[in-house]
């Protein structure tokens, strides 16, 4: 690894701490950041179902409806069977 890939890995919270992050915000109800730390995650990991599901929440709340609809196709995309059972957990 040289250095400029070391001080760019360095840079960026590492992704368990973004979502610990994300999800104190959202239980905290801050949504604005909520979204912002989500999307860190998704420039991470673009197919997080549980990114997405937070992020999904968090833009409703902020009544960014649109954008809360394209996160929910996505994650339906990414899992059809997730609409076919409500009470399934993410980490099924």
């Amino acid at each position: 690894m040289d250095d400029k890939t070391q001080n760019a890995s360095a840079a960026k919270p590492r992704l368990s701490e973004l979502q610990k992050e994300a999800i104190d915000a959202a239980l905290e109800c801050n949504w604005d950041e909520a979204v912002i730390l989500n999307q860190q995650i998704q420039e991470q990991e673009p197919n997080n179902i549980a990114c997405l599901n937070r992020m999904a929440k968090a833009l409703f709340e902020l009544s960014r409806f649109s954008e809360s609809k394209k996160a929910c196709n996505q994650v339906i995309e990414l899992d059809p069977l997730i609409i076919q059972s409500p009470k399934r957990t993410l980490n099924d």
